[in-house]
């Protein structure tokens, strides 16, 4: 069989195939009664390639599975490599001839090619031209570098593929790859690994997993299980360490820091780059005995060597040793470090078969006894592989005259035999077709939904008809892995759902039905996202509300009604019930309106709609839009009998006659809300029941007076008894609103008792008394101009006028400084230089709307607390202050930073304290969890209020502060804070007016946008505050990169600590060490220049109070109060010129800042 080879002589020989059964019984009684049987080398050789053919297309034992072994037996058919033809020493090119040529028919499914240990070896394969695939790709062994293909131009030509019509030689291109090998445990037996093997099948795979599992039998043992359970207990511990929330500093000496960073970047590797989240405890684990009483036992157990019992329980602790799952003497000497006692255990273990001392026989990392004594889990070591694979493969335009793609193997591999974890390409496509089969069950199938689904059940009794109750693993074994099927799910969801199967799902399905569906196929008919309604709700209305809608601040409805259901509903619903149920779907209740089918006793839904509120206000908005969209459908308005009918036996047959709903109160209410709103823009008539009682003007002004929650208290609370005409014309005398600040409400009945209104306003009319005529009392005498002159007090009139005047100056200019107070407080400021500084330079992102996020090595060793004694060892300058202003300048001239001190005004000290007080009493109320105790900024809880416009946002919202809104509005209404924060914004304003007039443009256009925002301080040119809770607040380094960056944050501290001592504010990009004194105000930069805090002593306390603006306001407000998005959408010229100006922003933004030479003159 040497020479050329044909593929028509492989595939079709010229003799028919005859039954070789008698032949074969022939030669087997040849064989009975003879030990041996000479025949020449020629014979010999013919019988040896009948025998490996007939060896190959026989059979193997039929597969009965334990369920069915009683049952009738059905052959197996064989697999596609038994159906292969065999041809030796194959001329494929002038340089490659392979020993051995494998052909093999269409859909065969080859994972682990043959090779050879000194040649090659050869696989053809045939392909269908209609769905060509190549079949490499099914090969389990990883395939790489070394690797390439002959570029276009250079294809090459092989003796076997051939053109089928003019038998001529076909280009190819020839693409080779080399096999990656595998991982293997470093302890194992290297050699033992790399043995070399050239042919494996499924049951040598199967049967080395079968010899593994049992000599792990062997050596079983309850000891084994408990040993083994102490050595994973153990890994764990050590990797994971404490983990709680950092609480304490752990110090550490020199040699023991330089191993915790070499034992960090060991755990990055180990954990293939995860790494533990900043902020936890490094506390060492420690082991100890608890005490007992007296005859008892001691109490084993592992903690870290912060946690202490009663006290800081948060620590890691474990006391449950005592059950006997572990070997607690094995765990106290690994702990303690008791190298000695730790090998003899694992000695005794060792003798066992079992435990770190045995030679491992996995190639999984299991822990084990490094060359220093350690107990570690090593790094997989990788084993390489010299096996090749060359692919030949037709140009497109010759596959469908020459179906073949060649596969040559070279050299053994030096490894393992893989497990077949790889799906063929053909059994992938297979089950994504059968996915797009479940197309309407796909949106929230799961891989057990899908083992189950009937669909899959059927394909796979046709596909293995031999076994009775086939699985995806006896399809294919890699299919028993469940993640590999979620995979393949989440694939075709992505093609069916590219936009999830949330809310921007539902949106996106609207959007295609509107553009492709004929209005009459119609069934997503309103999507809405409304912001919540601010009117407070019964308690029970919205009781079930999921933690995923709690997080959303809008409310979000999905009315899916098709327009022949609202025909439906307009002629036959005369008995109507509403149901919600709560579980079905994550996130969103689904609420139905159903009713009886007229004449066929039977039930029809008219509609489903989908909200996550439940508040009397959403359900009232979903009946208005069933309302409105079957109006929208049929042209009529659903009719309600009690309302529409002119008599009892009026509309009987087409008006609804009654509404069953739920037990839900918010669905009961909603229900009213609507009627109420339907019966107020009706005509008077008499009710049907009542003839005295009328719907009409009288019941429409009740009704809208009870859905606004009209409340009588307010306005009575605010009426005085006049003593005389006088009184009325009479205002106290002008006070400084610097020291007062008072802030009125927007809307008075924000500020009313919580018990009003009462449930029906009709309920307490009669009850009001008759008004009294005011008691006659003595007129008291004017002021006189003569008044006037003997008390030197001007009129009251121009008190009046004048704080009128004052109140529209501040409102449109802010608190302008007179030319004395800069005299006093800025010209004699003595400035610090941070010479190493040029703000120009700071990072900032494109466009200067924020800060730029940290790179991972700015971020290395920021949560990392240091003292002062260390910074000043770190080169940074110390700048000691007792509270006068100081400008900071960079080496610019450019004033980047105030230390602006606190004004010596009377009472501000005493504001200053109060607030402390009133901050701190009111966080140790909270009860803060202990989530909200670690974030990037520190170990501290921090509330957040104001304005904020952030992604996936339409407009600016007030921050939800979720079950704390309530402490951030008393916090906000303290008037001590108020007090604070006006100076911060006042003394903006005195040290850069540019930057703080750019603020109070864009705060005056907001507001005449958006009049319903406001920000947290009407005084304040701030958007946002933040109070930072104590007891011992200690910020890590960090920038605020979503503040404006060329902006300013001003920071106030308070507390009782000693400023020299701790609190420092640490200016990195500065190198300066800042003192700040409790009821200083800083302003900086905060999202461009890192900072953070030197902790104060234990014995101390000290919070913080920050205003800020986001960057993102500024950008909405550029944008013409639109996304970036909307803006490119409908102004795309406007969008390019906002593009351009991004260049040019950060330097634009810093000339705003003041410099030195203009507001400190000759300093």
């Amino acid at each position: 069989m040497s020479g050329a080879l044909r593929i028509s002589n492989l595939l079709n020989p010229d003799d028919t195939p005859i039954d070789a059964v008698p032949l074969i019984s022939r030669l087997s009684t040849l064989s009975e009664n003879k030990n041996s049987l000479l025949v020449p080398p020629e014979i010999h050789n013919h019988l040896r390639i009948a025998a490996t053919y007939l060896e190959e297309i026989s059979p193997p034992a039929p597969v009965i599975s334990s369920i069915a072994r009683h049952q009738p037996t059905i052959p197996q058919p064989p697999r596609s490599e038994a159906r292969r033809k065999t041809a030796y020493n194959v001329r494929i090119t002038r340089e490659t001839t392979v020993d051995v040529l494998y052909t093999y028919p269409v859909g065969a499914v080859i994972e682990y090619p043959e090779t050879s240990l000194t040649g090659s070896i050869g696989h053809l394969f045939e392909i269908d031209p209609s769905d060509w695939s190549n079949p490499v790709l099914n090969v389990a062994y990883s395939r790489g570098a070394p690797s390439g293909q002959t570029p276009p131009g250079k294809e090459v030509y092989t003796e076997i593929l051939l053109d089928s019509i003019t038998n001529k030689k076909v280009p190819c291109i020839r693409a080779h790859t080399t096999c990656k090998g595998c991982k293997i445990c470093p302890y194992s037996d290297k050699e033992l690994l790399e043995l070399p093997h050239v042919s494996a099948t499924l049951a040598d795979v199967k049967e080395r997993l079968q010899n593994d599992r049992e000599q792990r039998s062997e050596t079983s043992s309850p000891s084994k299980d408990v040993f083994l359970r102490t050595v994973a207990y153990l890994a764990a511990i050590q990797k994971l360490g404490c983990s709680r929330p950092l609480s304490e500093q752990t110090f550490l000496l020199a040699s023991e820091e330089e191993e915790r960073q070499t034992r960090e970047i060991y755990l990055h590797q180990v954990q293939r780059g995860y790494r533990m989240p900043d902020g936890i405890c490094e506390g060492r684990l420690v082991f100890g005995y608890g005490e007992t009483e007296e005859g008892e036992p001691r109490l084993p157990y592992v903690c870290c060597e912060h946690y202490v019992p009663g006290k800081s329980k948060d620590h890691f602790h474990d006391w449950t040793l005592k059950s006997g799952a572990y070997d607690v003497a094995y765990i106290e000497a690994v702990i303690t470090g008791d190298l000695e006692e730790s090998a003899r255990i694992e000695d005794e273990a060792a003798n066992q078969g079992y435990g770190p001392a045995v030679e491992c026989t996995t190639s999984a990392a299991v822990p084990h006894r490094n060359e220093e004594g350690g107990l570690e889990q090593p790094l997989l070591e990788h084993l390489p592989c010299s096996s090749k694979f060359r692919v030949y493969e037709p140009l497109e335009k010759y596959r469908a005259s020459c179906p073949y793609i060649l596969l040559i193997t070279t050299d053994a591999h030096t490894h393992l035999v893989p497990l077949p974890t790889k799906t063929p390409p053909k059994v992938r496509e297979t089950l994504m077709g059968l996915l797009e089969q479940m197309v309407d069950d796909l949106a929230d199938l799961t891989p057990r939904r899908f083992l189950r689904h009937p669909i899959l059940k059927s394909f796979l009794r046709q596909e293995l008809p031999h076994l009775v109750n086939p699985t995806l693993a006896d399809w294919h074994v890699s299919l028993a892995n469940r993640e590999h099927v979620k995979s393949y799910i989440k694939q075709a969801q992505e093609v069916h759902y590219p936009f999830g199967t949330g809310w921007k799902g539902v949106i996106n399905l609207k959007s295609y039905q509107d553009a492709r569906l004929p209005k009459e196929h119609h069934y997503i008919r309103r999507t809405l996202a409304l912001p919540l309604n601010s009117e407070p709700t019964d308690s029970d209305e919205d009781e079930e509300i999921s933690p995923q809608a709690r997080k959303d601040d809008r409310l979000r409805i999905i009315v899916c009604m098709t327009p022949e259901a609202s025909r439906r509903l307009l002629a036959s619903g005369r008995y109507l019930q509403s149901d919600i149920g709560f579980r079905r779907i994550i996130g969103f209740k689904e609420f139905e309106v159903a009713g009886d089918w007229p004449n066929l006793f039977s039930g029809i839904i008219y509609c489903r709609i989908y909200l996550n509120r439940m508040t009397a206000q959403a359900h009232q908005r979903v009946f208005e839009e069933i309302e409105a969209i079957v109006f929208e459908d049929t042209g009529k308005r659903l009719q309600w009998h009690h309302l529409h009918a002119t008599d009892l036996e009026d509309g009987l047959d087409c008006m609804i006659l009654s509404w069953t709903a739920d037990q839900h109160r918010g669905q009961a209410k909603g229900l009213g809300l609507h009627l109420q709103k339907l019966a107020s823009a009706m005509p008077p008539k008499p009710d049907l029941l009542a003839v005295e009682r009328f719907f009409g003007a009288f019941f429409s002004e009740i009704c809208t007076l009870g859905t606004r929650g009209f409340h009588f208290a307010p306005h009575l609370s605010l009426a005085v008894a006049a003593e005389g005409d006088d009184q009325e014309d009479h205002e106290p005398e002008d006070t400084d609103l610097d020291e007062t600040n008072e802030v009125w409400p927007a809307n008075l009945l924000d500020e009313v008792d919580e018990e009003w209104p009462p449930t029906n306003p009709l309920d307490d009319v009669d009850d009001l008394r008759t008004p009294q005529a005011p008691t006659s009392r003595k007129r008291r005498r004017s002021t006189t101009y003569e008044n006037c002159v003997a008390t030197g007090k001007p009129l009251d009139g121009a008190h009046r006028r004048r704080c009128a005047k004052r109140i529209r100056t501040r409102a449109a200019n802010g608190h302008v400084p007179s030319a004395a107070t800069v005299d006093a407080h800025v010209r004699p400021a003595e400035p610090v230089h941070a010479s190493s500084l040029d703000t120009r330079s700071l990072p900032t992102a494109h466009g200067a709307y924020g800060g730029k996020v940290e790179t991972k090595t700015e971020k290395y060793g920021s949560k990392k607390r240091r003292s002062l004694a260390e910074l000043l060892g770190l080169g940074l300058e110390l700048v000691t202050w007792d509270g006068i202003p100081i400008p900071l300048v960079d080496k610019a001239g450019c004033i980047f930073a105030v230390l602006a001190g606190q004004p010596t005004a009377h009472g501000y000290a005493h504001s200053v304290r109060e607030a402390f007080k009133f901050i701190q009493a009111e966080g140790n109320k909270a009860h803060f969890p202990t989530s909200m105790l670690r974030h990037r900024r520190g170990l501290f809880a921090v509330i957040n209020v104001g304005l904020i416009f952030g992604k996936g946002q339409m407009e600016p919202t007030w921050l939800d502060t979720k079950g704390y809104a309530p402490l951030g509005q008393k916090l906000l209404a303290n008037e001590h804070i108020r007090r604070m924060a006006v100076f911060a914004s006042s003394t903006f304003q005195l040290w850069a007016p540019r930057l703080w007039g750019y603020y109070h443009e864009y705060n005056k256009k907001l507001s005449a946008a958006f009049p319903h925002l406001r920000r947290p301080f009407a005084n304040s040119v701030f958007s946002c505050a933040a109070f930072n809770f104590g007891p011992r607040v200690c910020t890590f380094k960090h920038r605020d990169v979503c503040n404006l960056p060329f902006g300013w944050c001003a920071i106030q501290a308070l507390g009782n600590f000693d400023a020299k001592k701790g609190g420092h504010l640490i200016l990195w990009d500065a190198n300066l060490v800042v003192e700040f004194p409790a009821g200083a105000l800083i302003l900086l930069p905060s999202a461009t220049i890192a900072h953070s805090n030197v902790p104060v002593q234990d014995h101390e306390e000290r919070i913080s109070f920050t205003q800020f603006t986001a960057g993102n306001l500024f950008r909405f407000v550029d944008n013409g109060f639109q996304t970036q998005d909307q803006l490119a959408s409908a102004d795309p010229v406007e969008y390019a010129r906002l593009m351009e100006l991004k260049e040019r922003r950060w330097e634009e933004g810093l000339r705003l800042f003041s410099t030195a030479e203009e507001m400190l003159g000759a300093n």
